[in-house]
């Protein structure tokens, strides 16, 4: 069996798209552009790509997105250090005292469960959340960009 393509294959094709007519460009098609880049200069600063932000709208996201991150760390990191929630309980900043608790409680009996689940059905449960999860926001997104687009609902 013979798998290599024609060594004059490249070649033939580039002759026959050389000989085809150039097609012109819709007469439209400039004033559409244009109309397209006067309404995205339009747009609020918010809803521009985050590089166009102004410096402080980025400084403020960006030291927002690093507290976010460091509390979700320290929260797992305490939380998994003694496989317990009364560790965070015992926190003085943290001290709403009849919700700990309850949380405490809460955390612990969810902990017991996961200690009792095989760890690929908690894995394959975790993946398909995140599959679920993710195809939500696609739908959610494809929904919004048809009903906020008009040039996609055609």
């Amino acid at each position: 069996m013979h798998n290599e393509p024609d060594k004059n294959l490249e070649a033939l094709i580039h002759a026959e798209l050389r000989q085809l007519p150039e097609l012109p460009a819709p007469r439209n098609l400039v004033g559409r552009v244009m109309t397209m880049i006067a309404e995205q200069e339009r747009q609020p600063w918010w809803r521009r790509p985050w590089l166009t932000w102004p410096k402080t709208a980025q400084a403020a996201s960006a030291a927002l997105l690093l507290a976010f991150i460091g509390g979700a760390g320290f929260i797992g990191h305490t939380a998994w250090e003694g496989l317990s929630l009364a560790s965070v309980e015992n926190r003085s900043w943290m001290s709403l005292e009849g919700g700990w608790e309850f949380l405490g409680t809460l955390g612990n009996a969810v902990l017991v469960v996961l200690r009792a689940v095989n760890p690929v059905w908690l894995m394959g449960g975790l993946a398909f959340a995140g599959f679920v999860y993710l195809t939500c926001i696609g739908l959610g997104t494809v929904c919004f960009r048809v009903a906020f687009q008009p040039s996609l609902r055609r």
